[in-house]
């Protein structure tokens, strides 16, 4: 996409389009179906919205005209997209389970088969493995049963061991982590805007496990991630808040 800058909100104000960082902005919405776009992605040059009551649609011209590419999905509210190398997954929170699509939305299969809810409201890809969220429960499927690993980006490879437990929880979770180097580690906590919500650690680390229990003292129920920042690797580890 360049420098251009895309926005879309849920109250029915379709998509626009900003080429001077966000200072002034226009209407990327003709063709749209629906002006309820809920989810934007990019693939390369390609644009994705994800729409209420109009499946996926897909701009080849940064927003100037749509067309519907949603032939096999089982949904019309698609409520988040995520592009994993030359893939894309959709989901909905109203459900139907998680779609992916290797040929630019053209078709799409189902992934999620085996789910016990299929309402998600999160999503997210952790070292190796593919993690939803349905509100109550976290599921994971490993990449390699998804997706051939000679097209897995080489950035989705964990170097180090890292994990919560519990997770969801309720107070607190411990954080286990294994850097397999000695270095400076930055550990926070963001919410799914990136945003930091709590900084758990900025300072030297050997290479050994280290535990870290987080306490979210007056924030939201709801999915967060902790992120680790160690020897030129960021990690990203999904731990769900329900009280």
């Amino acid at each position: 996409m360049g420098s251009l800058l895309f926005a879309s909100s849920r109250d029915g104000h379709g998509v626009f389009r900003s080429a001077d960082s966000g200072a002034n902005w226009i209407a990327a919405d003709a063709g749209l179906s629906s002006e309820y776009v809920q989810a934007l992605a990019t693939m390369g040059t390609t644009l994705f919205a994800g729409s209420y009551g109009a499946g996926v649609l897909r701009s080849l011209d940064s927003g100037a005209s749509w067309s519907a590419v949603d032939s096999g999905l089982r949904y019309s509210d698609v409520t988040i997209l995520s592009v994993i190398g030359s893939r894309i997954i959709a989901c909905s929170d109203s459900g139907g389970g998680v779609f992916m699509s290797s040929d630019s939305g053209a078709s799409w299969e189902d992934i999620g088969i085996g789910l016990p809810d299929t309402s998600i409201i999160a999503l997210a890809l952790v070292g190796n493995d593919f993690v939803v969220s349905t509100g109550r429960l976290l599921w994971t499927r490993p990449l390699s049963q998804v997706i051939p690993q000679s097209a897995v980006p080489q950035s989705s490879v964990t170097k180090f061991a890292f994990h919560a437990f519990p997770n969801p929880f309720t107070t607190s979770t411990t954080i286990s982590f294994t850097p397999v180097a000695s270095g400076y580690a930055d550990i926070s906590i963001v919410n799914l805007l990136g945003v930091e919500v709590a900084r758990i650690l900025s300072g030297e680390l050997t290479a050994a496990e280290h535990t870290f229990m987080w306490n979210p003292a007056g924030l939201s129920d709801w999915m967060y991630e902790c992120l680790i920042r160690m020897n030129g690797q960021v990690e990203k580890l999904p731990v769900m808040l329900l009280r």
